[in-house]
């Protein structure tokens, strides 16, 4: 299992292998020829000797899979930790953009709509004047050249009002003259 994770094999591993081959080839002997001097506690031996070999080898095997496990668990957990305040981050981000651009938009909108209330009950002084080179910005511009020119309309209709009365006064008191 570790050398499929691309590490070492257990520091037991030779020996491991070494008390096993030797109770293999030690049962494949008794089983094919017989062994004249062994005795069942001899075999025993060999036995607890491959056992004990075989369990220390797992012993250490799965000391270093646990402590590998652990370090990627480990990692993992920070990197989710990191991940997880990226994305609370970039979330503040956009929320704190999203309330500048909310602010700017509507404080622009709250001043035109005040301007052209002024305008349309006869303010025509009213002036936007707002900050920036939106297309709310374009729109304030054009009000207040609308309104501009409002005033210069209103001012010759009240100097053509005043000339035509002044010219009906001085009709008026021709004709008196004449009678």
């Amino acid at each position: 299992a570790l050398q499929r994770t691309g590490h070492e094999a257990p520091a037991t591993w030779e020996s491991t292998s070494a008390v096993a081959s030797k109770l293999t080839t030690s049962a494949q002997t008794l089983a094919n020829q017989g062994l004249p001097d062994a005795t069942p506690a001899t075999l025993k031996s060999l036995v607890d000797d491959a056992h004990g070999a075989i369990n220390r080898m797992a012993d250490e095997t799965l000391a270093e899979l646990t402590k590998q496990l652990e370090t990627r668990l480990r990692n993992l957990w920070l990197a989710l930790v990191a991940k997880t305040f990226m994305c609370l981050v970039g979330l503040g981000l956009v929320s704190y953009l999203n309330a500048c651009f909310y602010t700017d938009f509507f404080s622009k909108i709250d001043a035109v709509q005040a301007t052209l209330r002024a305008v349309s009950k006869g303010n025509l002084s009213r002036r936007l004047n707002l900050p920036g080179h939106d297309e709310l910005v374009k729109v304030g511009q054009h009000i207040d050249e609308m309104s501009e020119n409002l005033s210069l309309l209103v001012s010759e209709v009240r100097s053509s009002a005043v000339r035509v009365g002044q010219a009906g006064l001085s009709v008026s008191d021709d004709g008196k003259a004449l009678s």
